[in-house]
C-alpha cells in the first residue's frame, strides 16, 4: 500500500483534451476506414463528429445497459450506428478491425499539447503528487508512455479500472482513495465542464478548467449551473494557483 502523500497537493489531470489531443488521430483513422470501405464520398470530419456524438457521454451507455461497458465496446456499438446512417453494413470482424485501427491511431498518433511537459515538470519540481483520472481503457498508459509523460505520474486511474465514468462520483472517490487524499487537498484539471468540473465538484475537489479554445473535445458543455474554481489557458499557470 502506498504511504499517505506528504506533498502539498494531489493534482489530478484529465488526459485527452487536457494533456494531449486525439482529434487528428481519430480523423486519420476514419479516413483510412472510409478508404478501405471505398467511400471517398463521405467527409471524414463529418463522420468523425457523428461517431463522436453517439459515444458521449460514456456513462449514458452504462445507465442504459445497467452494467459497465468498456470504451472499446461503446466505440464498436456507436460505429455500427454511424455506418448505418450511410447505409454501410459490415460484419463484426470488419467492425472490430476498424475500432482496433482507431485505438492504435490514438496510441501512435495522439499529440501532447506544447504546455504539457513543461507544466508537469514545474508541478513535479514544486513537490506536488501528479495523477491522471481519465475516461479511457488501458490504452491510455501506452499513450502516456509514447509521449514520455508516464514518469510524471504516480498511481493513475482509468474508467476501465474504476468501472465508472466521469462525471460520476465513483471514479473520483476511487482516485482519492488511491492517493490517500481528502478532497480538500486535491485539484482536478480538465477541459470538460461536464466530465471534469461537474464530476470533481460533486465530491468537493477544487477544479481548474483548461480552456484551449481548440474545439478538440466534443464532450465540452456550457452548463450554466456549473463554474470551475479557476480557469487557465496554459497548464503552466496551474503553478500559480497551487503556489500563489
Amino acid at each position: 500500500m502506498e504511504e499517505e502523500s506528504a506533498f502539498s497537493k494531489v493534482i489530478f489531470f484529465d488526459a485527452d483534451g487536457t494533456l494531449f489531443d486525439n482529434f487528428e488521430a481519430h480523423v486519420s483513422a476514419v479516413k483510412a476506414m472510409l478508404k478501405d470501405l471505398d467511400r471517398d464520398d463521405v467527409d471524414p470530419r463529418k463522420f468523425h463528429r457523428q461517431w463522436d456524438s453517439k459515444m458521449f457521454p460514456f456513462h449514458s451507455h452504462v445507465e442504459r445497459a445497467h452494467r459497465f461497458l468498456p470504451i472499446s465496446h461503446i466505440m464498436t456499438r456507436c460505429l455500427r450506428m454511424a455506418l448505418k446512417e450511410y447505409k454501410i453494413m459490415i460484419d463484426e470482424r470488419r467492425l472490430n478491425k476498424y475500432v482496433i485501427m482507431t485505438r492504435n491511431s490514438f496510441i501512435n498518433n495522439g499529440k501532447p499539447f506544447d504546455d504539457s511537459q513543461p507544466a508537469l515538470e514545474l508541478l513535479r519540481d514544486q513537490g506536488h503528487d501528479l495523477r491522471v483520472i481519465s475516461n479511457a481503457d488501458l490504452d491510455l498508459y501506452k499513450q502516456l508512455d509514447r509521449m514520455r509523460l508516464s514518469s510524471f505520474f504516480k498511481r493513475s486511474i482509468t474508467s476501465y479500472e474504476a468501472r465508472s465514468y466521469k462525471p460520476l462520483r465513483t471514479i473520483f472517490l476511487k482516485a482519492l482513495a488511491l492517493a490517500h487524499c481528502t478532497a480538500n487537498k486535491a485539484i482536478m484539471v480538465g477541459d470538460s465542464i461536464e466530465n471534469d468540473i461537474t464530476g470533481a465538484s460533486k465530491v468537493g475537489i477544487t477544479t481548474v478548467l483548461i480552456d484551449r479554445n481548440a474545439g478538440c473535445d466534443s464532450r465540452k458543455t456550457s452548463n450554466p449551473h456549473m463554474r470551475p474554481d479557476y480557469v487557465v489557458h496554459d497548464l503552466c499557470d496551474i503553478g500559480k494557483i497551487v503556489n500563489p
